[in-house]
């Protein structure tokens, strides 16, 4: 059929409709499409009608309560209102995400609704714990409410946070791990802003313990968690980032997101001595981008030595091109701070690091005292601006402190790096900068007081430091947190000598 000619003054055919009106006939098409029964809108494919014509979602039309229309108690018919499909689809009007109080922020035409939803990170998940199913929205309310009445989970608040981590323990007997069937209750945390779960369920061979992130999967990448067990003087470590709520279980071990423990050893252990009868687990959850990286205290070559093996690699210069990592046993003898200030400022502006967004930390004004951030390593440029990314954000206080530790057999002095000095004194960075405008005696005071005689696991990073042109050996501690003594047979070894001593 040829289209019909324009004609003088047929100007209506090209007006454009006014703004007001075109609003008005989108909201009167989403009035259409709200479901009388539920009040929820818009209604999305297929639209359910009764046989005299009114509208019913698809959610409605499977009620027991619905079998008949409660307007005029027609039968609802499973026949589809098409034309009413045609015209939302064909108007372009724009709706939210169904799932939008779950926290989908997706907002999309009506046409593309539908493939959305199957899709959707936020739709509803069925509860992974064993022989229960349930469907549940993806809320975080929601689902820490089901945890914790239905299946015993409990909210930790032992919890120890320091700049950009956040560090969980959790003993457990390895008497009811050996006689659990399937899953024991897990643990909440709380952690930057976001909720995770720490899960153990077992199977015929291993025990499994895993984080879950409350919430949809695109959100883990967000973190780096580390999860440590020490049974013995048996100790195992994984790293990854969470699973979400949302993963089945069996997917999350069959992907090998968890750290496994095989029951024989458990086994074994329990029926040891006293010490050994209890299995620590230890959750460490950071953001992506964060300084240091867990690859520092992760690192294959890492060993498990004492302080007089670390000091003999950095006498002989037995430290080579490429960092080494020791795993250590120590207690904080002394912490030092009349050469220099603790607190430095380092670059906080974000550049581009593996595809993702990481912070740059290079340092910006040194510490005198460090020997480690002095004016050889400083970044920043004549204007301010940091030389290795170029951002001109303001500096952010990062700690560098000179620390004396000991054990049965020698001492050390290191430099302990920022997260690792935030756990050591139990004070941010910002703290620390606050106190050192006090006093000195009152500073060193408060200092000596993390001088205990508490054990930490050290993770050391021997290298060649660059200074004045030479290159001389030095040792840095980037990782620490608290162990028990009993768990390192040395430690105790010493104890019980310096209680021998005490009595004679």
């Amino acid at each position: 059929m040829p289209k019909r000619q324009r004609e003088q003054g047929d100007d209506d055919d090209d007006e454009e409709i006014p703004l007001t009106e075109s609003i008005s006939r989108d909201e009167e098409l989403l009035k259409l499409l709200e479901c009388p029964v539920c009040l929820d809108g818009p209604m999305l494919p297929p639209v359910r009608q009764c046989e005299n014509g009114h509208l019913l979602c698809s959610a409605c039309r499977e009620k027991p309560e619905c079998l008949t229309y409660p307007t005029c108690r027609a039968t609802p018919l499973r026949s589809r209102n098409l034309a009413l499909e045609r015209l939302a689809e064909n108007s372009g009007i724009k709706v939210p995400c169904p799932h939008k109080v779950s926290g989908c922020p997706t907002v999309l035409p009506y046409g593309a609704v539908t493939a959305h939803v199957r899709n959707c990170d936020f739709q509803p998940i069925a509860c992974s714990w064993p022989r229960c199913g349930e469907v549940l929205p993806m809320s975080e309310e929601c689902i820490l409410s089901h945890l914790s009445e239905r299946h015993s989970f409990r909210m930790s608040t032992d919890c120890m946070a320091s700049f950009g981590v956040v560090h969980y323990f959790r003993p457990l007997s390895l008497q009811s791990l050996v006689h659990s069937e399937r899953e024991l209750p897990g643990t909440v945390y709380s952690a930057h802003g976001s909720t995770f779960l720490l899960r153990m369920v077992t199977d015929s061979e291993r025990y499994h313990c895993f984080v879950q992130l409350v919430g949809p999967q695109p959100r883990t990448v967000r973190f780096q968690c580390r999860l440590t067990y020490e049974v013995g003087a048996r100790c195992h470590q994984w790293t990854g980032p969470p699973s979400s709520v949302a993963t089945p279980i069996q997917q999350v071990m069959d992907m090998g997101d968890c750290l496994s423990v095989a029951r024989n050893i458990l086994l074994e252990c329990s029926q040891g001595e006293a010490q050994a009868r209890a299995l620590a687990i230890r959750l460490e959850v950071r953001l992506q981008g964060e300084l240091p990286p867990f690859r520092y205290g992760d690192c294959a070559s890492k060993r498990h030595c004492s302080l007089k093996r670390v000091k003999r690699a950095i006498q002989e210069h037995a430290i080579g091109d490429q960092a080494e990592y020791f795993s250590v046993v120590a207690r904080l003898a002394r912490v030092g701070s009349r050469s220099g200030k603790l607190v430095y400022r380092a670059c906080g502006g974000e550049q581009e690091v593996d595809g993702r967004s990481a912070i740059c930390g290079a340092p910006l004004c040194g510490s005198s005292g460090s020997g480690l951030v002095g004016d050889t390593t400083e970044a920043a440029g004549a204007s301010g601006e940091c030389l290795v990314c170029g951002s001109t954000t303001k500096g952010v206080p990062r700690l560098m402190m000179p620390c004396l530790f000991t054990d049965d057999e020698d001492s050390l002095g290191v430099q302990v790096f920022h997260d690792a000095a935030e756990q050591l004194l139990g004070l941010t960075a910002e703290e620390v900068e606050v106190l050192q405008q006090g006093s000195q005696e009152s500073f060193d005071a408060r200092l000596q007081q993390q001088c205990s005689s508490e054990a930490w696991q050290l993770t050391l990073r021997t290298f060649m430091l660059k200074k004045q042109g030479q290159s001389v050996p030095a040792a840095a501690c980037i990782d620490a947190f608290p162990v028990a003594c009993q768990g390192h047979a040395w430690q105790l070894l010493k104890d019980v000598k310096q209680a021998l001593a005490t009595s004679s």
